[in-house]
């Protein structure tokens, strides 16, 4: 268990992929608000990018 969430995105195209325009919205599963994270950076070809969301609690290992 850890303590923060995360996506993994991933860029399926023979191109990078500018995020700067990009935005991941999430709540918790009991949450009635929505937060929104902003992307920065890009997702080379064929490479991965991981979004650390925020803390849902002092429980769990941090990623690292």
């Amino acid at each position: 268990t850890y303590q923060n969430d995360y996506v993994e995105l991933f860029n399926t195209s023979g191109s990078p992929l500018n995020l700067d325009s990009w935005s991941i919205q999430y709540a918790s599963a009991s949450g009635s608000t929505w937060q929104v994270g902003n992307l920065l950076g890009s997702i080379p070809a064929g490479g991965y990018y991981l979004v650390q969301l925020s803390s849902s609690g002092a429980v769990g290992a941090t990623a690292g």
